[in-house]
């Protein structure tokens, strides 16, 4: 019997209506997506592990093809994941500060790209599960998905480090404002 996967490309990139900016307590809008953009940055460190597990599983011949299956089905979960993420930032949107806006902006669409190519390696592998080997696009997808969960990765990463620089730059002009008399 052959095991078939699907994946809902829908699902990854889904964009969700725009929310009002309610705030809760003394956590704003702006702290929530803060932390939804280094939990996205967790997701995308996982997917590219899992991505680039994958491009090692498929230059192997010698692996059973359950192996492709289970690391396709990790890589679903983590793009699936995101995009959840993403969708909520996304409704969020106008309430954002610029830099949260622009990783969103930046992200999104190597995460559709991500999601593409992981629903295109699930096909070839429905479609060839014996053969998996014999298609270099199947590599190519591969390399794709990793290639772009990199990027993500990286994209999220230095705008956090960069969002916590402006934070301390913030932080010390106030201190200095503060000492000065200001």
């Amino acid at each position: 019997m052959m095991t078939r996967i699907s994946f809902s490309v829908a699902a990854a990139i889904l964009i969700a209506m725009p929310l009002s900016p309610a705030q809760a307590g003394t956590i704003t809008v702006t702290d929530e997506a803060r932390t939804k953009i280094q939990d996205l940055d967790a997701r995308a460190a996982a997917l590219a592990v899992a991505a680039d597990q994958f491009t090692m599983i498929v230059r192997n011949t010698q692996l059973a093809p359950t192996s492709h299956l289970e690391q396709l089905i990790a890589i679903r979960e983590d793009v699936n994941a995101m995009g959840r993420e993403i969708a909520t930032l996304n409704g969020e949107h106008e309430a954002l500060p610029p830099w949260e806006q622009r990783t969103i902006a930046r992200t999104l669409p190597l995460l559709k790209d991500a999601a593409a190519n992981a629903e295109k390696a699930i096909e070839f592998f429905n479609a060839n599960r014996v053969h998996l080997w014999a298609g270099a696009e199947y590599r190519h997808y591969a390399d794709q998905i990793c290639k772009d969960s990199e990027q993500m990765q990286k994209e999220l990463a230095e705008n956090l480090e960069l969002a916590r620089l402006q934070n301390k730059e913030h932080h010390l002009k106030g201190t200095l404002d503060t000492e000065s008399g200001e």
